[in-house]
């Protein structure tokens, strides 16, 4: 299968007063092109650091390893070569619309300003396709809106600016970070919506990170389980909830509420993700792991495939069991 994202050995850390904290550790992933690929995990699991490293976007003190988007490495491109690729070939939406957009600018001119540094248009085209886009996120009276600063907004609204604005390029890549977090249920509903008619319409690959299992199994053709800043299950979407390998994506699915639960049916995981401040000796997970094992707390375990289309690093699975 032919890659949009190839991720090979990436490391992040940040400088704090307590030293360095290891935010993601030895990452491997493989984003595969024209499809919505689910990245899951608890907060602080490495999700969005992962990616903004990639981009330029992070706060991080270190950053290494290697990711080929399009056969170009972007861990070596200068600011000003990243500059050129962010916003047109790979874009944003994030998960707070208020903070990512400008609230010193009208909606126009941010759309506008996102149009005109990508693509040789004058201005008068620039207005028409802003409108345009704004009328494909459901905007109504786009003249209107654009005239709008940020504030003067529904939380739903401003987030369908975020998405007009990560697609009016084009782009070959969308991350879309906790897209819907801030929003209410029937809003979250139209976002994932349009973000499902804009992978349709347009063929574009997708990153949407989530917490939510549930928008997972909705739009994702595969899923990536991240703990610890590591990756413990990758599976396509159709196996991943039907036959789950990892303890962790196993404790995960089992404290997800479901309606026909009472309070004293649900199965929180027990005890705290580790302290990435030094180096963790064997499996990240182990001192939470209902199975875990000697071997389990000295050697880290490998990634490895442990049914088809399903890839784990666990202990309980042995190199070739499958």
């Amino acid at each position: 299968m032919e890659s949009i994202l190839n991720i090979q050995d990436l490391n992040v850390h940040f400088r704090t007063t307590n030293g360095q904290i290891q935010a993601v550790r030895r990452l491997n992933l493989f984003i595969p092109k024209n499809k919505i690929t689910g990245v899951v995990g608890e907060s602080g699991s490495g999700k969005t650091q992962t990616f903004l490293s990639l981009f330029g976007l992070s706060q991080a003190s270190q950053v290494s390893g290697k990711a080929e988007f399009n056969g170009v490495d972007l861990l070596s491109l200068s600011k000003s070569e990243l500059n050129k690729i962010r916003g047109r070939d790979i874009s944003f939406v994030f998960q707070d619309p208020m903070s990512a957009l400008n609230p010193y600018m009208n909606v126009g001119a941010q759309i506008l300003e996102t149009i005109l540094a990508h693509q040789s248009l004058s201005k008068p085209q620039a207005v028409h396709l802003a409108e345009e886009l704004l009328l494909s996120v459901k905007m109504n009276d786009p003249r209107a809106v654009m005239k709008k600063y940020p504030h003067q907004l529904s939380g739903g609204q401003q987030q369908r600016i975020i998405v007009a604005m990560a697609i009016v390029n084009e782009p070959k890549l969308i991350i879309a970070d906790e897209p819907t977090t801030a929003l209410d249920v029937s809003i979250q509903a139209e976002i994932l919506e349009l973000i499902q008619d804009i992978h349709k319409s347009h063929s574009t690959s997708i990153v949407l990170i989530t917490h939510d299992l549930g928008v997972v199994a909705q739009l994702c053709d595969y899923v990536t389980v991240m703990y610890a800043g590591q990756i413990v299950e990758q599976s396509i979407t159709s196996q991943f909830f039907s036959n789950l390998k990892h303890p962790y994506s196993q404790a995960l699915m089992a404290s997800v509420p479901k309606f026909d639960m009472n309070q004293d049916d649900l199965f929180p995981i027990p005890g705290q993700p580790p302290v990435l401040d030094h180096e963790i000796k064997g499996c990240p997970f182990a001192p939470r792991c209902p199975h875990v094992m000697a071997v389990c707390t000295v050697k880290e375990p490998s990634m490895i495939s442990v049914a088809p289309n399903i890839m784990a690093a666990c202990h309980l699975y042995p190199q070739g069991a499958s």
